[in-house]
């Protein structure tokens, strides 16, 4: 009776000589358009062998969100961001056709060449590939495992792996899972060596999914739920956005930088983002309208506004460049207000006190 170290080197050395059979992928991609999309927009992915799509979907830690896919030409296809769990995570994009099958990751992958485990850190977005005459075995920390063709993983049920991708000629063993794995999504190509019994998941069914051959497509990075920023400008002046894109990543960083025209001044940010500093940083959570507000007005006038006119009325809020003109005609009638205001509050103060003192009897 053969072990099952027997087994795998048996496997391995089999599927070795299929390696230049397989060496030449038949679907995919290189780049696309956008990384980050609202739901419902449109991701525009190009490469090779994309004809004929007959669906994608968007991955993330052991689950799956089924969308359409549209091949435009053979180096063109066209997905649908789905309506996915949490809008604020990096999900792989798999791409479905008749004669293959594309999955992308960043490329920054991590590589696993010996037998063993891999103990070196992993961040939550790296893929570690095990490379052809490789053999990984052990607890793995790493979300998402690559398996070449060649190379070999022994699967450990306390791994905390949620995705494990296996190319045409690749060996996966799944001897030493004997309980479901709920996490866990199992991509495999149909010549794909699978060891044991594929485990069970979320509903008993089962991990695994078996798809045209697999090719894993590294440096198209991964997608993510994208949102707007408008900038309006009201007044003389203009607006710089750093980076200008139109979609960003959910919490991604902008820079904005506000520009006077000639003999104009800059009054303040209105929206997520408020104060009267020429630049400023604006974090991305949501759609977002960001105003930038301009005048003509003096430079001391726009002192005094920034500080005071929304207490005499509102007149920041009111939007407009009317409302500029207005309050420079009322600046010296609020000011004589406030001065006359406050002389009566102290002369009703005083005149209360000496009231007090009579009516106790002390004057």
């Amino acid at each position: 009776m053969k072990t099952k170290s027997n087994k795998l080197y048996a496997a391995t050395v089999l599927l070795m000589t299929c390696i230049s059979i397989y060496a030449s992928a038949e679907t995919i991609l290189e780049s696309a358009d956008h990384n980050a999309v609202p739901e419902g927009g449109i991701i525009t992915l190009s490469g090779s062998g994309l004809s004929g799509a007959t669906g994608a979907s968007m991955i993330w830690a052991g689950r799956e969100f089924p969308t359409s896919a549209t091949s435009t030409s053979d180096t063109e296809v066209q997905v649908i961001m789905p309506n996915v769990f949490q809008d604020n995570r990096d999900y792989h994009l798999l791409l479905k056709t008749p004669q293959g099958s594309a999955i992308g990751f960043a490329s920054n992958v991590l590589e696993h060449t010996g037998t063993g485990t891999y103990t070196e850190s992993i961040s939550p977005n790296q893929a570690l590939v095990v490379r052809a005459g490789a053999v990984l075995n052990g607890k793995v920390y790493a979300q998402t495992v690559v398996v070449e063709t060649g190379g070999v993983l022994e699967v450990d049920p306390e791994s905390l792996t949620s995705l494990i991708v296996a190319e045409n000629g690749a060996v996966v063993d799944f001897s030493a899972v004997s309980e479901s794995l709920n996490s866990t999504i199992f991509l495999y190509s149909p010549d794909t060596v699978v060891i044991g019994t594929i485990p069970l998941g979320i509903g008993e069914i089962s991990i695994g999914q078996q798809l045209t051959p697999i090719t894993p497509s590294y440096g198209l990075g991964t997608f993510t739920v994208g949102y707007s920023l408008h900038v309006q400008i009201d007044g003389p002046g203009s607006v710089g956005v750093t980076p200008e894109k139109e979609f960003y990543q959910y919490r991604e960083l902008v820079s904005l930088s506000a520009h006077p025209a000639t003999n104009a001044y800059f009054i303040r940010w209105i929206g997520p983002v408020t104060g009267q500093d020429l630049a400023e940083t604006l974090t991305i959570n949501e759609d977002i309208t960001q105003i930038a507000r301009f005048s003509t007005a003096p430079n001391y006038f726009t002192v005094w506004r920034s500080s005071s006119c929304t207490i005499e009325g509102g007149v920041l809020d009111s939007g407009s460049a009317e409302a500029d003109r207005r309050a420079r005609r009322r600046s010296r009638f609020s000011w004589d207000f406030r001065i006359r205001s406050t002389s009566l509050r102290r002369f009703s103060n005083v005149f209360v006190f000496f009231a007090m003192l009579v009516l106790t009897g002390f004057y």
